[in-house]
């Protein structure tokens, strides 16, 4: 058998294969997921000091921490970590003076 000869079998071969392949039928099906969340979520306490976030699980406990104003004469403001362990938070306006007065909202986004 020439060295033509065998490419030209080679290349009728793998075109064979491909076509092959390409026939095969795709498969569908559900897929389904169980189970549950193995950590409690952290439990949030306002008051004169600011914002307590306790009882975080492990991976929460470096969570990013917003703040935003419900109503419009809530004052700009800002949480600043208080504590080295990140539980508690100082809600204070741009001077840096602790907030007076104003309905917020506390945001708590965890990794």
């Amino acid at each position: 058998m020439g060295i033509k000869a065998f490419a030209a079998c080679v290349v009728a071969c793998l075109g064979w294969a491909a076509q092959a392949q390409a026939a095969t039928a795709i498969g569908s099906g559900v897929l389904q997921f169980t189970g549950s969340i193995v950590e409690s979520s952290c439990r949030g306490e306002a008051g004169a000091m600011g914002v307590r976030v306790a009882d975080c699980p492990s991976l929460a406990q470096r969570s990013q921490v917003d703040v935003r104003r419900v109503d419009r004469q809530a004052q700009e403001v800002q949480a600043i970590r208080a504590d080295a362990q990140g539980e508690l938070y100082r809600l204070v306006d741009i001077k840096g003076q602790p907030l007076a007065q104003g309905n917020y909202v506390v945001i708590l986004t965890a990794p």
